[in-house]
C-alpha cells in the first residue's frame, strides 16, 4: 500500500491524469513519535487528574498537545495523501487528497501556459543538504507557478511529467534559464537527432548543449606511404 513517491499516469480520450504518493519512510519514525508523545500526555494528565492537581496543571502542556496534534496531521498526510495533477485541453489542476491540505492547489487555463519545466531546490538542516525537485510552469505574461513541490521528489519523476504534459499539450520545448536538466534529457536528444544525415562530428560539437556521450568519432584517415616510411 505505502511505496515511497510511486508515480501512477492514465492517460485516455478525458485527458492526461497524474497520481503522485506522498509517503516516505519517516513517516514510520514520525507515527511512533506520535504515540510516544501522546502517551506521555496522557499519562502527565492521569496524574494530575488523580492527585487533584490546580487548572494551571492542565493549561501548562496545552503548547504540546497542539504541537502533537500537527505532527500527527502530517504523518497521516504522510502515510495516506497524494498528489493529484489533472490535464485537459482547456485546463490544468493540482491538489492533494484524500486529507484535506491548504497549499499547492492550482487551477490553471492551458492558454496561459507557456512552458512546463523542473527546479532543482535545496534544502538545509543542522550542516547537511537535500534535494528535491519542483514542477514548474512559466506563463505567457512572463510569471511563474509551482505545480507540484514535494520534499525530496526524483528529478526523473518530475522531468517525465514535463514532457508529459508538454506533449499532451502540443508545447514545444524550450530552455529556460534555471532549469533543471541532464544529459539524457529529450531536450539534448531532440537536438542530436535533428542533426542533417550529412553533419560532421564538428558540428555535433558546436551544439548549443555540451554533446552527449555516446557521439562517434570521427573516422581515422588511411596513412600516406610517407607516413609508413616514418614508422619504419
Amino acid at each position: 500500500m505505502f511505496q515511497e513517491k510511486q508515480l501512477s499516469i492514465i492517460e485516455d480520450e478525458r485527458g492526461l491524469s497524474v497520481e503522485l504518493s506522498w509517503y516516505k519512510p519517516k513517516a514510520i519514525f514520525l507515527g511512533a513519535f506520535c504515540a510516544i508523545w501522546f502517551s506521555s500526555l496522557l499519562m502527565f494528565y492521569g496524574v494530575a487528574g488523580f492527585t487533584g492537581a490546580p487548572v494551571s496543571f492542565f493549561l501548562f502542556p496545552l503548547i504540546h498537545v497542539v504541537v502533537g496534534l500537527w505532527v500527527a496531521y502530517f504523518t497521516l498526510c504522510l502515510f495516506f495523501n497524494k498528489t493529484y495533477l489533472d490535464v485537459s485541453p482547456e485546463h490544468l489542476w493540482v491538489h492533494h487528497g484524500p486529507i484535506p491540505w491548504w497549499q499547492g492547489n492550482v487551477d490553471l487555463p492551458t492558454s496561459e501556459l507557456d512552458q512546463v519545466y523542473v527546479k532543482e531546490k535545496v534544502t538545509t538542516n543542522n550542516n547537511s543538504a537535500s534535494l528535491s525537485y519542483q514542477l514548474m510552469a512559466r506563463l505567457k505574461n512572463g510569471t511563474t507557478r509551482k505545480l507540484i513541490d514535494i520534499d525530496h521528489t526524483n528529478s526523473e519523476q518530475m522531468l517525465r511529467l514535463e514532457e508529459l504534459i508538454e506533449d499532451y499539450l502540443n508545447i514545444t520545448d524550450r530552455q529556460i534559464p534555471g532549469a533543471y536538466h541532464t544529459l539524457g534529457s529529450r531536450r539534448r536528444k531532440k537536438q542530436t537527432k535533428e542533426l542533417p544525415p550529412a553533419a560532421t562530428y564538428k558540428d555535433k560539437l558546436n551544439l548549443e548543449d555540451e554533446p552527449t556521450m555516446d557521439l562517434d568519432p570521427p573516422p581515422k584517415e588511411p596513412l600516406k606511404d610517407w607516413d609508413r616510411e616514418d614508422l619504419v
